[in-house]
């Protein structure tokens, strides 16, 4: 076999693969190929790419990315980094989904460089000055893999998904940092140069932290890494120091999810609040046990995606477990071991191994290390709403990608690099399935209606896939294609509903039943189908007394009333909100507009009694006095009326500072200004 010298001085193989070796020496070359391969492969999601799922909660109507002075006293917040990403991406961009989507498929791009440094590393570290050409080579088809592979695209495509790409983000250049230092005080000593790599690896362990509940398990990443590769070290046990500052991070997530509670510092934020109290919600509402056993299963669907990326779906109808006895619960579990032990026999197996071989033992072990400490987080005995989502590979996936890498080198004849016409072909035709495979992948993050359509044909029994894109037709305009999908949605509800609905089914719950249930009536409601809205109505109502999450099915029912009360008349919506009261009688929303649905009918005293009790639970609603002041000055209460539009102005609610420049004068009875049912969002209810 003809050989080459390449640019370090090592031989290569001549041929298309001896120029791919002699390429991976030139790491600027390396981040071209990595820039154009990532651009090319997500370019038509950065160019039509949409906001789907909880892209509108986080990005579109999250008020803390509209100021960004907010960000000075949130510090406490559970993703702090992850919300500051999109308020920057929003003051740069406003709400076009390009920057958003741009700004993902570069931390993308930058996170496969990232594992292909951590891959030369380990590689390096294990095998000292050999096999550099070979070392160069599966570093750099490491990140290749990692950036083309379709299981990705739900973290990258899915823009509320930069809480996972950036978290990773962190999370590898903390590790790479400290391999960086440990590496430097292998050599030299405890110097000033790893004495900075360290210090920055581990501010970016902070900033991961406050990314996402991922970056939880840096430490013990760290820990498997400095076993695995420092067991000769200088330092002797001394060396367990280093991961000091780690371990003292630990404490960071879990009082950022709990320092209200303990009393540390005020919640400032609404979106904050209820994204804190869901998953701790999620941590009572189903036994560890059941969340760990069904996790054994939702594994094995992620394996199954990594070796074959087909079937991928935004969502799945993926129901828990009820016993570990259950033969599919057995079956993952007996997988789950065998990749578990094949990780340990490796390492074990890697020190009587020849020189040429023992690195790729080596990485493959530390790669199934990586995938179950850095998976435990989120598929283990933590319980989190939503059996599954792909996204949750992301990081996994550096693992996985690390033990295939591996194990093709140890595996392939002679050396890693023999037969290179075949190592050239192999390598080639992978790449361009997986980077063929995410092209196509990625349409369906371009358009919405696309997007539910394929989650509604891999999984048609799923309420939410109905649900959504019944909302997508309702937004452009096609009211009888959003009616067909809830009645498809509908009619998955039927008597299963009892069977099925409990927090273990997080589709067919009672938060997803009035959602279908409550954007039907208002449908209907618009429609002039009053009857049939109210009838959905007292369904998504019966929904109430069962739902983990009130709140989300309390503002379906308003959303209801409102329609009913736009379609029809304000005073026909009084009722609902009656009904709603009845259910949930501190429901502000629903108390203010029956109030004022029973003034704009004449029914003064009746609605100033409702606008009263609001004001008394809420004394900063500065549009409520306002409103309340028009009421005063119904019933001839023109001082009243002035206290209430001076409290109002005060508050800074310009339309009482304009009243109040105006003579105030008696209206007759029944007469005077017209009351306008205001826009509930306006006052901030």
């Amino acid at each position: 076999m003809t050989e080459t010298t390449s640019s370090d001085g090592t031989s290569a193989p001549a041929g298309c693969f001896g120029r791919f070796a002699n390429w991976t020496s030139r790491p600027a070359i390396v981040a071209g190929a990595y820039l154009l391969i990532g651009l090319g492969i997500y370019w038509q999601v950065i160019l039509d790419g949409v906001f789907v799922i909880d892209d509108f909660d986080y990005v579109v109507s999250n008020p803390a990315t509209i100021d960004l002075r907010s960000f000075l006293v949130d510090l406490h917040e559970l993703r702090y980094v992850g919300y500051l990403s999109f308020a920057l991406n929003r003051l740069v961009g406003g709400l076009e989904p390009t920057g958003y989507h741009l700004l993902n498929a570069l931390i993308h791009i930058a996170n496969a460089g990232l594992v292909a440094v951590l891959a030369s590393m380990i590689l390096s570290t294990l095998t000292g000055a050999a096999g550099q050409v070979g070392r160069r080579v599966a570093a750099t088809l490491c990140g290749l893999v990692f950036l083309v592979h379709p299981l990705q695209t739900q973290a990258v495509s899915y823009i509320s998904q930069r809480f996972t790409c950036l978290a990773t983000l962190f999370y590898l250049a903390c590790v790479v940092l400290y391999l960086v230092a440990r590496l430097d005080a292998e050599r030299r000593g405890f110097s000033a140069r790893s004495g900075i790599a360290w210090s920055i690896s581990a501010a970016a362990c902070l900033l991961a932290m406050k990314t996402k509940e991922i970056a939880f398990t840096i430490p013990v990443a760290l820990v498997l890494l400095e076993a695995g590769l420092f067991q000769a070290s200088r330092f002797g046990w001394r060396r367990w120091a280093f991961l000091a500052p780690y371990l003292a991070l630990l404490p960071v997530i879990p009082l950022s999810l709990f320092a209200a509670e303990l009393g540390l510092v005020h919640p400032t934020s609404e979106l904050y609040e209820n994204m804190r109290a869901a998953k701790q919600a999620d941590l009572l509402a189903l036994s560890p046990y059941v969340y760990f056993i069904t996790q054994l299963r939702v594994l094995m669907v992620y394996l199954s995606r990594f070796v074959f990326p087909v079937g991928l779906r935004a969502q799945y109808d993926f129901e828990a477990s009820g016993s570990l006895a259950e033969l599919p619960v057995l079956g993952s579990l007996a997988v789950l071991l065998a990749l578990a032990g094949l990780g340990l026999w490796l390492w074990l197996r890697a020190r009587s191994l020849d020189p040429g071989r023992r690195p790729w033992a080596g990485l493959a072990a530390l790669g199934i290390g990586w995938f179950f400490v850095t998976a435990s987080v989120e598929s283990s005995f933590i319980p989190i709403k939503h059996l599954v989502f792909e996204h949750r590979m992301y990081l996994p996936s550096v693992g996985l990608v690390a033990a295939t890498v591996g194990l093709g080198g140890l595996a392939w004849p002679t050396r890693p690099l023999g037969r290179p016409g075949v190592t050239s072909l192999a390598i080639g035709v992978l790449i361009a399935a997986l980077a063929a495979g995410t092209y196509v992948r990625n349409r369906v993050w371009t358009d919405a209606i696309l997007f539910w359509t394929d989650v509604i044909e891999k999984s048609p029994r799923l309420l939410a896939g109905w649900h959504n894109r019944a909302v997508e037709h309702r937004r452009e305009g096609n009211l009888e294609a959003a009616l067909a999908d809830l009645d498809h949605g509908a009619s998955h509800i039927g008597g299963s509903f009892r069977t099925r609905s409990h927090w273990p089914d997080p589709d067919l719950n009672p938060e997803n039943v009035a959602k279908v249930y409550g954007v039907r009536a208002s449908l209907l409601a618009n429609t002039g189908q009053s009857e049939r809205a109210q009838k959905d109505f007292y369904q998504a109502l019966a929904m109430v007394r069962i739902a983990q999450d009130r709140p989300l099915v309390l503002s379906v029912l308003i959303d209801i009333a409102d329609a009913v009360r736009d379609g029809d008349s304000c005073e026909t919506a009084v009722p609902l909100y009656s009904q709603i009261l009845a259910a949930a009688p501190g429901t502000l929303e629903a108390l203010y507009h029956r109030g004022w649905c029973a003034a704009s009918a004449g029914r003064f005293e009746e609605g100033l009694k409702d606008l009263d009790a609001v004001l008394r639970a809420d004394p900063t609603a500065a549009r409520v006095y306002a409103d309340r002041a028009k009421i005063h000055r119904e019933l001839g209460r023109f001082a009243d009326a002035q206290d209430d539009l001076e409290a109002a102005c005060s508050m800074g609610f310009e339309p009482a500072c304009a009243s109040l420049s105006r003579p105030q004068h008696a209206a007759p009875p029944g007469g005077g200004e017209p009351a306008p049912v205001p826009d509930r969002r306006a006052h901030g209810f």
